[in-house]
């Protein structure tokens, strides 16, 4: 067993990049890994991956711009896991182009995403996490956090 065994970790964004590195350190580890991302296809075969590590693995399809579809996840991830112990807030998306190509309702996706999706998901876990008096949130950015991309 791992250093994480028995503990869950939620995490967003978990159907590419840092995300699915993300779940599978923690597999290595030995945690339970709820996968969420917008589309459940994303999700779908890192079950696999994480459980050939001999972790459990619960895949969901979740807007973390809607709080309803988030904390029937975090209920979701509870009820499968009987626990919540990390959230790591992960999904991310990038609006591309100058300031000049992006439009309002681009820029509105990129917000929405990139900063509502963070105060959803931490209210929704907090409400699991105050009760049982532990727990950790951990937040991660791209290096567009730092700089802007123009392609």
């Amino acid at each position: 067993m791992g250093k994480f065994s028995n503990k869950t970790i939620f995490i967003t964004g978990a159907g590419g990049g840092i995300g699915k590195a993300i779940a599978l350190a923690f597999a290595k580890k030995g945690a339970n890994i709820a996968l969420v991302d917008v589309k459940k296809e994303y999700v779908d075969s890192l079950v696999e991956e994480v459980q050939a590590l001999g972790s459990k693995a619960l895949a969901l399809a979740v807007d973390v711009t809607d709080s309803q579809s988030v904390r029937g996840a975090v209920s979701e991830t509870v009820a499968f896991f009987g626990t919540l112990d990390i959230a790591v807030n992960n999904a991310g998306v990038v609006g591309i182009g100058s300031i000049e190509e992006i439009d309002e309702q681009e820029w509105d996706r990129v917000l929405s995403v990139n900063a509502k999706g963070v105060f959803i998901c931490t209210k929704a876990v907090l409400e699991v996490m105050k009760p049982q008096k532990s727990g950790a949130i951990i937040n991660t950015a791209s290096i567009a956090g730092k700089m802007g991309i123009y392609l």
